[in-house]
């Protein structure tokens, strides 16, 4: 085999890890939300770990903190965009990229892959359910935590591998 069919058999068995990651993530995601809707919707905040962590059903039609607010055109396109140049990003740098590099890449578009699914078939709004207690902040999902965590691995090659290829 040389070294190119070696390359290559390897980048397939790369890819169909990724993909395997990118199912799981976005399952997870709509697993829980279909939780949240059966469980939580109409029904009182629960605590989970107090006063840290609770459970509360929100319908979200914004972006993050409720920004483009009933802007559904736009909160539809932009995730595919984004998700198409990500997926063009991730297949173009196989050869040379970190694994935090398409770590990221597979989170982030986990993450928007789940929140488009819910504006897609639920109406146009987002299920969030995970509410931090101890600080003012929006309700989240699991794709928003994908999304945060692709972005951390995502800077992480930025800072510490993507300057040092050539050196």
């Amino acid at each position: 085999m040389s070294e190119k069919e070696k390359i290559k058999s390897g980048n397939t068995r790369k890819l169909a890890a990724y993909l395997l990651l990118f199912a799981m993530l976005v399952a997870a995601d709509q697993c829980t939300k279909l939780l949240a809707i059966q469980y939580l919707k109409g029904a009182a905040a629960i605590p989970i770990i107090e006063p840290l962590i609770g459970l509360s059903y929100v319908e979200n039609s914004g972006a993050a903190w409720g920004m483009l607010s009933g802007q559904t055109l736009i909160l539809t396109m932009l995730p595919v965009v984004s998700i198409s140049v990500f997926i063009w990003y991730m297949l173009s740098t196989m050869d040379s990229g970190t694994e935090f590099l398409r770590c990221g890449i597979v989170a982030i578009v986990s993450g928007a892959t789940g929140n488009l699914i819910d504006r897609l078939f639920r109406g146009g709004f987002v299920v969030d359910f995970l509410e931090l207690r101890f600080i003012s902040f929006p309700v989240f999902n699991i794709a928003d935590l994908c999304v945060t965590a692709g972005a951390i691995l995502l800077a992480i090659h930025l800072l510490f591998f993507e300057g040092r290829k050539n050196e």
